[in-house]
């Protein structure tokens, strides 16, 4: 992964076809591109491809000849020069992705090379790394490009597939690009009970998710992913902004329901982020297993380590909680940002696997 400076998009690099989404290529530049039909090749580099390219058509014989298209690279610090370091320090262009360890933040430790997203050819490269699939019951890839179905494709049945309504909502090449609508969401309409059954087993849960946030201290908070009947009452939800009132620092936020107590899922587990981090690619991690650790991660570092008493037996499975994207029921929260990916385990995945699926990519 290389990221870009002050506030542009970040920069997204790719070794394997598989890092760019189902649907993606990954080009002899070391980007992705996705299929568009307006181009003259059929494809179009993604948002976040580097070297100006982004958002532009692939120029497949000038892609495909040596020395003319280089990949954007960036220098990982010296730690030991200049400490550890931190997502969320609001300057990306200094922060080294560096393999997590138990019991410790990754902001120390040696740099593992898969980490830096450095490009390699496809033919003569490392196989394509994959996801972890253990225990993963709801998954959105979010690479549909047109329609108002967010498949999930789970390896567990029945699918929990989304409905988007609204006006506040557009398929970019690599994700779903909410506004900030109010009145838009993408919002359950079928049975959740391979939810219900699959955590109330484990009492223990996961939210993954990729995510590029243009607003990160809106009130709210905006929701990334949340299982809720509405802004008062939730199983869980994984959350980026400011408290509903708005004192609070911008945050990527976890809530979670395991006590009667607290039926919004309060309090919210929080790892800040710096007013800068806006318009910027994160991988978010929030788990909670069935000791009560919790953890909070954000592009592998450990921001936040806490616990959470109680257990999954205080869920409502009545079916008045919907699952739903870039939004809540009742009260809006909208989200203003893009989704990438939205993983829903139902289990507390360990230290190495966070560290894989970041590999993964997109």
């Amino acid at each position: 992964m290389a990221f870009g400076s002050g506030c542009s998009p970040s920069v997204f690099q790719c070794a394997q076809d598989t890092q760019c989404g189902s649907t993606g290529f990954c080009e002899a530049s070391g980007f992705c591109s996705f299929l568009d039909e307006t181009c003259p090749s059929g494809r179009r580099y993604g948002t976040f491809a580097g070297g100006e390219l982004g958002d532009s058509c692939v120029d497949l014989e000038l892609d495909a000849s040596s020395g003319e298209v280089e990949p954007t690279t960036t220098t990982i610090p010296d730690l030991e020069s200049t400490g550890s370091s931190s997502s969320s320090s609001g300057d990306p262009t200094t922060t080294g992705i560096v393999p997590i360890s138990e019991g410790s933040s990754s902001s120390s430790g040696s740099i593992n090379e898969s980490s830096t997203g450095l490009a390699e050819s496809s033919s003569t490269g490392p196989p394509p790394i994959q996801r972890v699939d253990d225990g993963l019951v709801v998954f959105y890839r979010l690479d549909e490009s047109e329609g108002v179905t967010v498949h999930d494709t789970a390896p567990h049945d029945p699918p929990i597939d989304l409905t988007l309504s609204g006006a506040g909502y557009e398929w970019v090449p690599d994700g779903l690009r909410f506004s900030g609508d109010d009145g838009t969401i993408a919002a359950s309409t079928t049975s959740t009970t391979k939810l219900n059954n699959a955590c109330a087993d484990t009492n223990e849960i996961t939210l993954e998710s990729w995510v590029t946030t243009m607003s990160v201290g809106t009130p709210g908070p905006p929701r990334i992913v949340t299982y809720s009947e509405d802004s008062a009452s939730r199983n869980f939800s994984l959350m980026v902004g400011s408290n509903v009132t708005g004192e609070q620092p911008p945050a990527f936020r976890g809530r979670l329901r395991t006590d009667l107590l607290f039926l919004n899922g309060t309090p919210s587990t929080v790892a800040e982020l710096d007013t800068t981090a806006k318009d910027q690619l994160s991988h978010v991690v929030y788990m909670r297993d069935a000791d009560g650790a919790e953890r909070m991660f954000v592009d592998t570092t450990l921001e936040v380590e806490t616990t959470r008493a109680g257990d999954f037996s205080v869920w409502d499975t009545t079916g008045v909680m919907r699952l739903a994207l870039g939004n809540e029921f009742v009260h809006p929260r909208p989200l203003d940002g893009t989704l990438h990916l939205v993983a829903v385990y139902c289990r507390a995945l360990a230290l190495d696997e966070v560290q894989q699926n970041f590999d993964a990519g997109l």
